[in-house]
C-alpha cells in the first residue's frame, strides 16, 4: 500500500540486525527506480530515499542481493551502497545448445534435432531450459521417448510468446 513501502523497509532492516542471512530483494527496480523518472509517484522518491539511508546505517552481519533485468532503471546512488555488481549476458548459441541438450538428457529422452535449424541466439540459460521442457513435455504427451526438431522449436516459440527475460 502507498505509504506503507518506507515502514516494511524497517522491518526487513530491522530483521537484518536481529537475525543474519541473506536477505533478497527481487525486481529490485520497483523499488530502487531512478528518482528522476516522470511518471514516478513521490511515495517510490520517499521509499528510495529511505532505503538509501537504511543501507547507509545498517551494520548488521547480513548479506543483502538484490537482483533487477532492468539496470538502465536503477538510480546511481543504489550501485555505491553495494560491494559488488555482477552482471550476466546471454549465452552463446553453444552454450545454449549445451544447456538444452543437457535438460533433454537430463530427462532421459534421446534427441534427433537438426540444431543448426534452430534460431536461439536471444534464448536467456531460462528460457533455454523452458523450451527444452515444453518440447520434453509435448514428447512425453506424444508417448515418444525423443525429442524431434519440431517440438523443440515448438517450445522456443512458446516461450518467445512469454520470455522470461527481456533486453
Amino acid at each position: 500500500y502507498l505509504g506503507q513501502t518506507a515502514e516494511r523497509l524497517r522491518e526487513v532492516f530491522s530483521a537484518m540486525q536481529q537475525h543474519r542471512a541473506v536477505y533478497l530483494f527481487d525486481e529490485f527496480d520497483s523499488l530502487a527506480a531512478e528518482r528522476s523518472i516522470q511518471n514516478d509517484v513521490g511515495e517510490m522518491r520517499r521509499a528510495l530515499n529511505s532505503l538509501l539511508m537504511m543501507f547507509d546505517a545498517d551494520q548488521s552481519d547480513s548479506l543483502l542481493v538484490a537482483t533487477s533485468n532492468h539496470e538502465s532503471l536503477l538510480d546511481s546512488a543504489v550501485y555505491r551502497r553495494f560491494d559488488e555488481v555482477l552482471r550476466y549476458s546471454l549465452p552463446t548459441v553453444e552454450e545454449t545448445l549445451d544447456l538444452m541438450r543437457r535438460v533433454l538428457t537430463g530427462l532421459g529422452l534421446e534427441q534427433q534435432v537438426s540444431w543448426v535449424n534452430l534460431s536461439i541466439t536471444d534464448l536467456s540459460q531460462a528460457d533455454a531450459v523452458r523450451a527444452a521442457e515444453v518440447a520434453a513435455k509435448t514428447a512425453i504427451l506424444s508417448e515418444r521417448s525423443v525429442v524431434s526438431t519440431e517440438d523443440l522449436a515448438e517450445g522456443i516459440a512458446s516461450v518467445r510468446e512469454k520470455p522470461l527475460y527481456n533486453a
